[in-house]
């Protein structure tokens, strides 16, 4: 009886463990991203206009995503119209539209593809 109390009792504590892991991977990168197009922009977020292909299309067609984030590297000003990436933690909040808060990097579209066309 206490050997069966004390399999519960770690299959149960991998069970927690694994549930409240993080969607990031260990060096802390975001493992999310999506493409879209920029239709709002204001001092703390952009609103975006999510490409239909994208698996976070099925939330929502438009996602508000926060510019008031110490994981930004860098901030570039952003243009209505402009195609970005969004690269995030994975979670998003369930509203409309749908917000992203937790926000790795936004990069401009164009600039990734003239960067593959230079190697």
């Amino acid at each position: 009886m206490d050997r069966i109390f004390k399999i519960v009792f770690v299959l149960f504590n991998l069970i927690i463990l694994t549930a409240c892991s993080s969607t990031t991977d260990p060096s802390n990168k975001a493992v999310a991203n999506f493409s879209g197009i920029v239709e709002e922009v204001s001092d703390q977020s952009l609103l975006i206009k999510v490409n239909k292909e994208e698996e976070e299309f099925k939330s929502s067609d438009l996602i508000r995503v926060s510019l008031i984030n110490d994981r930004l590297a860098y901030k570039i000003d952003f243009n209505q119209g402009d195609e970005v990436i969004v690269y995030y933690d994975g979670r998003i909040m369930e509203s409309y539209p749908a917000q992203i808060s937790q926000v790795d990097s936004i990069i401009l579209k164009e600039d990734r593809e003239n960067s593959a066309d230079s190697n």
